[in-house]
């Protein structure tokens, strides 16, 4: 083989790998509502950090990147008929509130909501979506959604205020599950099933009487909190909670 034909091949070779270790793989996870996205875009007790959005048919796919899996971000969307500038979230009230508005409000009763801009992307999205998810997730089950609550909550490691818990019906369970209980980038589905019939918003815990039981605010002050973000339908790995 000539030199010329050597340095060829190895240069389309090289191309072809450098092109492939690039290509950003996107699998779209359905949220249960808008609500969901914005809690999901949240930091309990302190701020929150932009959602995006792109043109879907005649309105737009709101989205947040979630979890990276063996080659494939998982990508937390809403679909919308129309959207604003910023979405304020409220969860402060007794069931919470979202809308969208123009501008990010400054009057002394917005002052403890979360300010989200939408960033509208108009070239073309980063990731290649996919169709389906073939990545393999390992599953982990736990007894009891208590105690699955208790393990977060007394981790010393300061992640109780981002840790995210996701929830879905599967088989007439309702299951709650997170991908932060495993630590040294191992992604592992730990998950317990619940008793409630009805989809929550949080799970609180209260240190004084050692419950947990689940809500939909934070108005409570005084108990420790976790977001419990809903989706429309159960992981697409998640093919058993026996």
């Amino acid at each position: 083989m000539s030199p010329a034909r050597c340095t060829h091949e190895l240069g389309d070779f090289m191309a072809k790998k450098h092109s492939k270790s690039h290509t950003l793989y996107g699998y779209y996870v359905r949220l249960d509502s808008l609500v969901d996205l914005a809690r999901l875009s949240i930091s309990i007790g302190s701020g929150g950090v932009h959602i995006d959005a792109i043109r879907q048919g005649k309105g737009y796919r709101l989205f947040k990147e979630g979890e990276k899996l063996e080659d494939t971000r998982l990508i937390y969307c809403v679909d919308v008929d129309s959207k604003d500038n910023v979405l304020v979230y409220n969860p402060s009230t007794d069931d919470e509130e979202c809308m969208f508005k123009d501008s990010i409000p400054s009057n002394a009763e917005d002052y403890r909501k979360y300010k989200l801009p939408v960033l509208e992307i108009t070239g073309k999205f980063v990731y290649t979506p996919r169709d389906k998810l073939s990545d393999h997730v390992p599953l982990v089950a736990v007894k009891g959604l208590d105690s699955f609550v208790r393990s977060i909550v007394t981790d010393t490691s300061g992640r109780t205020e981002n840790i995210k818990l996701y929830s879905f019906f599967h088989n007439k369970q309702h299951v709650v599950g997170t991908f932060m209980s495993f630590k040294e980038g191992l992604r592992v589905f730990e998950y317990a099933v619940s008793d409630a019939k009805e989809k929550f918003s949080y799970l609180r815990y209260n240190y004084l009487s050692d419950s947990v039981e689940p809500c939909k605010n934070v108005a409570e002050k005084s108990m420790i909190y976790i977001k419990v973000i809903n989706l429309a339908e159960p992981f697409p790995f998640f093919k058993s909670t026996k």
